[in-house]
């Protein structure tokens, strides 16, 4: 397989998720290498960052619920091939499509989302086990994203993004690797700052798998911007 990496996401500990798109089959696809996730030495190994593109054969069918196993492929972790190019045109060819909204990225799989108020904000989930993508993205100018910091009793300040797409105003939580690097050196107004240089981005979408305390949802959060 030839994937494009659109986005690295951080999980627990040294953990990253990496999403892909898949140019000659046309789908997203989330490449596990042995079945696992990948960490940041196998990533530094191989060079990879968002815009990388990989040869990585499949290796198997990861039986994992739904609706990340749509996307879920295993690979062999000794069989992962930098090609060395970087696509930096998320115009091109080889790069996925986007949508103009949530809804409409997608599209005939509404009827498994509810949007949850949080305050002015929505929430977006799916219950888990719903057949639907887990991976996917909007287009949207840079101005309609917004970076706040917010936490709950108890727990440390997360960053998250405020996405308005036309129909609603979403508050997602930010897994993207780089943004938060970013946020941590740097702060929140730095990242709002960066964002006026942006013109139309594409951002990147993921559900997230269960969380123990919320066994039954999958929530939507920023996979990464894409400029």
């Amino acid at each position: 397989m030839r994937l494009l990496v659109t986005e690295i996401t951080e999980m627990s500990g040294d953990s990253r998720c990496i999403g892909t798109w898949d140019p000659i089959g046309q789908r997203m696809v989330r490449p596990l290498p042995n079945g696992g996730n990948w960490n940041t030495q196998l990533i530094a190994n191989h060079g990879i960052e968002v815009g990388s593109v990989i040869e990585c054969p499949p290796a198997g069918v990861v039986r994992n619920a739904l609706p990340h196993r749509n996307e879920d492929i295993r690979i062999d972790a000794d069989r992962i091939e930098s090609t060395g190019e970087v696509i930096t045109n998320w115009l091109s060819s080889e790069a996925p499509m986007g949508a103009g909204t949530v809804s409409e990225a997608f599209a005939g799989c509404s009827e498994h989302f509810s949007y949850n108020a949080f305050g002015k904000f929505f929430k977006c989930r799916v219950r888990s086990g719903s057949d639907c993508p887990s991976l996917a993205a909007v287009w949207t100018p840079g101005s309609n994203i917004e970076f706040v910091e917010d936490s709950y009793p108890g727990s440390p300040i997360k960053l998250y993004a405020i996405l308005n797409d036309g129909e609603r105003r979403y508050r997602l939580s930010v897994t993207s690797a780089s943004l938060l690097q970013l946020w941590r050196v740097h702060g929140i107004d730095h990242l709002n700052q960066l964002k006026i240089g942006w013109g139309r981005v594409s951002a990147r979408l993921g559900l997230a798998r269960p969380f123990n305390d919320a066994p039954e949802f999958c929530y939507m959060q920023l996979n990464g911007i894409n400029s």
